[in-house]
């Protein structure tokens, strides 16, 4: 099954929750883009995503900054291996999926992989 809302009507009915966490390191020009394209699409049209998490391992540059306008949760850690690890006791929803920056090299690319 690849339709979001199809996706989001089986959560509902489980009562699941999926969160979604993004490691972060120096991340500006692509956080917002990503942040605002899983909320939008996949947050408010569909409420597939409840929780949307960017894990900041200490960005020199404005990625906290830039996830914070796009309204992703942030949190931050010690470095990049902290902030792989931290997303676990941090996420609320019993379904958690982790996109790293480096990988996804357009934001659609995270709804690709979410509808799969």
């Amino acid at each position: 099954m690849s339709d979001p809302g199809q996706l989001a009507e089986l959560k509902r009915e489980s009562g699941k929750r999926v969160s979604v966490s993004l490691p972060a390191l120096n991340e500006q020009t692509t956080i917002g883009d990503m942040c605002t394209s899983i909320r939008v699409d996949l947050m408010e049209k569909v409420e597939l995503v409840d929780e949307l998490v960017v894990v900041d391992s200490g960005s020199e540059d404005d990625t906290l900054e830039v996830a914070e306008a796009a309204e992703a949760e942030i949190h931050s850690s010690g470095d990049l291996s902290d902030a792989l690890v931290q997303f676990i006791p941090k996420e609320n929803g019993p379904l958690a999926v982790r996109f790293d920056q480096e990988i996804i090299e357009r934001p659609a690319m995270a709804n690709s992989l979410l509808q799969s």
